[in-house]
């Protein structure tokens, strides 16, 4: 099953919601002030619950889905409401440069029922020369809960879930790199937001660049470590993970791959694919081009890999994430193709932000606790919670059961995993989006 809608769920839960939960100190301010909180020393107060423990009044489950049409009849969409200024938000610090804002708002249903939006922000100074971005990783074909892809990593500030991924076979849909460094990406350009040289937030259009040179001759690479190969010569590598090589578009004709160690091929060219080399690199012919290029190779034959990320435009990024549904087209502009015709119309979300400096990246998860009152938001009103906390552009994550954030709180110094899951227990996903500072210990 392809992952293609953010409102999928996955019935495969492992971890418990609650497993890492802390009762922080908090601050409160309303949605006004919500930002300038970044930077700000906090002011101790009563402790607040922990915003996935708050109480909320039953949601009523109706035979219609709310998907905006009645008898045949479409409705229309109604007006965002203004759910950022209205709400009374609470504050952590959780690093020089990264602030968490947490709030409930009060609202209608799709049904007319009182609501309550569980909304997490996450806001990142990135130009703080402490402060990093990168992708959490085992394996980019092995999924696993956020709570133990953040695990072990204690300069990790926070984390969220990050762009769409498919389930069986498991591996990310779309490119993600670190530090220039290629991590799973294709050669059909594709959208991501990520960091630049100078430590600001871009968005950019970024695919693989490679060739594989040997025996004379030269051959484009069209895929590292990717789910879906195009026809050609990809390259895995141990980063793949335990799961087994996709076999490309015409994989039925038979794929030829080959394992190159140390610049040599080390073993004759096969048709047995199974799993990722744990040392060198395997190239995978899925084209009749490919599948005679490598079909020329022996034992010993010198092969030389050379692999880059390409970012189109202006602003090159060293590390990103692919994104889905675009938001925001610039400050207070949504983007006009967004509806609310949706099975689960008020599912789960998570978006990625940044401000019109592309000085500070914004992260939202809001929940979703089915058959409660306590609803998530439609593509529109996410946009507009987005624009109204500062973000200049904005796309989509994955959503519904994938929608999560974890943070490392100041008083216990543990994380925490902030909102509800959707799912009732972590999803487990591919890659996450980790929020470092190199200041910790």
């Amino acid at each position: 099953m392809r992952r293609l809608s953010a409102a999928m769920i996955a019935a495969q839960v492992i971890v418990g919601a609650t497993a890492m939960s802390v009762v922080p100190i908090r601050t409160t301010h309303s949605g006004r002030q919500m930002a300038q909180a970044v930077g700000q020393q906090p002011v101790q107060v009563r402790p607040a619950a922990d915003s996935h423990r708050v109480r909320h009044p039953k949601r009523r489950s109706h035979a219609v889905l709310p998907n905006r049409t009645f008898m045949g009849i479409k409705q229309p969409c109604p007006k965002p409401q203004s759910l950022v200024s209205t709400t009374r938000w609470t504050d952590h610090r959780l690093a020089p440069g990264v602030a968490l804002s947490e709030g409930v708002a009060h609202d209608r249903t799709v049904t007319g029922d009182p609501g309550t939006v569980d909304m997490h922000v996450l806001r990142v100074r990135t130009t703080d020369p402490d402060v990093s971005v990168a992708p959490l990783v085992d394996g980019w074909s092995n999924r696993s809960p956020l709570d133990q892809l953040a695990a072990n990593r204690p300069k990790l500030v926070a984390a969220t879930n990050a762009g769409l991924f498919d389930f069986e076979p498991t591996g990310p849909i779309g490119p993600v790199f670190d530090h220039g460094r290629p991590g799973s990406i294709g050669s059909t350009p594709q959208r991501t937001v990520g960091i630049t040289p100078d430590g600001t937030v871009e968005s950019a259009r970024v695919h693989l660049a490679g060739q594989v040179s040997a025996a004379g001759q030269q051959m484009n690479v069209d895929g590292f470590n990717v789910l879906f190969p195009s026809p050609g010569l990809s390259v895995y590598t141990s980063a793949w993970g335990p799961g087994p090589i996709p076999r490309g578009p015409d994989g039925s004709k038979g794929n030829v791959a080959v394992v190159v160690r140390h610049g040599h091929v080390v073993a004759a060219p096969t048709t047995t694919t199974a799993s990722a080399p744990r040392e060198g690199q395997l190239l995978v012919a899925s084209s009749p081009a490919a599948r005679r290029f490598l079909g020329g190779l022996q034992v010993g034959s010198a092969v030389q890999v050379r692999l880059h990320v390409v970012t189109e435009g202006s602003h090159s990024l060293t590390t990103g994430f692919a994104v889905a549904e675009q938001l925001l087209l610039g400050p207070h502009r949504s983007a006009p193709h967004l509806g609310c015709v949706e099975r689960d119309t008020q599912a789960a979300r998570t978006a990625v932000g940044f401000t019109s400096d592309r000085k500070q990246l914004i992260l939202l998860v809001v929940s979703d606790h089915p058959r409660t009152a306590m609803h998530g938001l439609d593509h529109r009103e996410l946009a507009k919670v987005m624009s109204d906390l500062g973000a200049a552009k904005a796309w989509e994550f994955d959503g519904s059961g994938s929608s999560e954030m974890i943070a490392r709180m100041p008083r216990s110094g543990a994380l925490s995993i902030r909102n509800f899951c959707a799912d009732g227990a972590q999803r487990p996903m591919p890659v996450g989006l980790g929020v470092f500072d190199s200041r910790l210990t």
